[in-house]
């Protein structure tokens, strides 16, 4: 098991990103690319929150509100 997210990108070699940020997958790999998380800190999830419409704000405040059981709200929120 890893001690990192990743999120893959097949053609990740043609997406411009900030230096550092796309990683390549390995030795081999020639075109896809992957962001690597590694702990929580490096997740800005408020400022991702506020970038969406506020359409897409509702629709997640629904989700999570829906749940009857605390313990439900609170694993979609961990999710």
């Amino acid at each position: 098991m890893r001690d990192f997210l990743a999120l893959m990108f097949l053609k990740g070699a043609l997406l411009a990103g900030p230096a550092g940020v796309l990683e390549s997958q390995g030795p081999n790999s020639r075109s896809a690319r992957r962001i690597c998380v590694r702990s929580v800190d490096e997740v800005a999830l408020h400022a991702a929150f506020t970038a969406l419409s506020p359409g897409r704000q509702r629709e997640y405040h629904l989700h999570f509100s829906s749940a009857k059981q605390a313990s439900t709200r609170a694993s979609r929120v961990d999710e």
